[in-house]
């Protein structure tokens, strides 16, 4: 038997083998934009093939044509090398995944969903977020769900409708809100307007340990009845975020401009995170009134505004 038949059968083997003494099977997640690399460590890590090396080959060989795509597959160690990628690129999910992260607005999670192919486009989720029925169901008060749709990993049945993904989303925001506080006890208006805080000092803060300090600053200019002058909810405005706002910027007249208009804007900016929900719930006790970005990321805090001055013109000065 010649080297060449011996290396044709060696590579059958592996392509086609299927051992019977593992019959387990397995729920192995393909995220979203993952690499050939990741994939194959991460097989090799759960014992469904034998070499990544061998994997990539015949992935190159066999699939060069096809994408693994995301989700959550119901693997068999029984399978092949060539069963596996060929589950993998069929989309014959279990589940699926998808990532919503801490800040978004409705907007922004619009535009994530078009990309997975859930809507035509941002604007058919907003409608959706629009429904009456749901928002009376989960008490919310403003006109869309903006604020309650808790940024999360989700790992669901690839048959769910948009409109099932969206509810999922609201009821893990009661969910999450239920592992600090009960949520039946807080009065709905109350609720809301702490949500509106979260989702301001969500976009704010870079640090997360300084959540509820400049959760205090806003509750301290509000019962001083400042306005809020707060960045993120211009950028609210603009839908795409800039760098650095103009003065432009600032006299955009919405009710979102908190420099134009006292109070809080009508509704929540983006979709807060526990840590941005709990900050706003148990603010610090403190005598701030402002702060101001630093150059390492963090925020300068400030009781008075002579000092929010000094504050703000080292950190020019740090910067030129």
């Amino acid at each position: 038997m010649n080297l060449k038949t011996l290396l044709f059968l060696f590579f059958f083997n592996c392509l086609y083998a299927q051992p019977t003494e593992k019959q387990d099977k397995i729920l192995f997640t393909v995220p979203r934009g993952k690499t050939i690399d990741y994939v194959s460590k991460k097989l090799k890590e759960k014992d469904l093939i034998t070499s990544e090396l061998f994997f990539k080959i015949v992935a190159k060989l066999w699939f060069s044509d096809k994408k693994i795509k995301a989700g959550v597959y119901e693997l068999e160690k029984k399978m092949s090398t060539y069963e596996i990628l060929e589950y993998l690129t069929s989309g014959k999910v279990k589940m699926v995944q998808f990532t919503i992260i801490e800040g978004w607005s409705n907007y922004q999670i619009g535009e994530y969903f078009t990309e997975l192919g859930y809507v035509k486009n941002s604007e058919e989720f907003i409608q959706i977020t629009k429904d009456k029925e749901v928002l009376q169901k989960y008490k919310i008060q403003g006109l869309t769900s903006e604020g309650f749709l808790f940024p999360e990993t989700y790992t669901i049945d690839p048959q769910l409708s948009i409109r099932q993904i969206h509810e999922i989303m609201i009821k893990m925001f009661y969910t999450k809100l239920s592992t600090f506080l009960d949520p039946k006890t807080i009065p709905s208006k109350e609720l809301y307007e702490k949500v509106i805080i979260a989702s301001i000092i969500e976009r704010e803060a870079i640090h997360k340990e300084e959540l509820p300090i400049m959760a205090s600053v806003y509750y301290n200019r509000i019962k001083k009845k400042f306005k809020l002058q707060a960045d993120p909810t211009i950028q609210y405005i603009l839908k795409n975020p800039k760098k650095k706002l103009t003065l432009k910027d600032l006299e955009i007249d919405s009710p979102y401009n908190t420099y134009k208009y006292k109070g809080l804007p009508p509704t929540p900016i983006s979709n807060p995170g526990l840590e941005a929900l709990k900050a706003s719930f148990f603010p610090e006790t403190t005598e701030y009134l402002y702060f101001v970005l630093m150059p390492d990321g963090k925020h300068y805090f400030s009781k008075t505004y002579q000092e929010h001055l000094r504050a703000k013109k080292l950190y020019w000065d740090t910067v030129k």
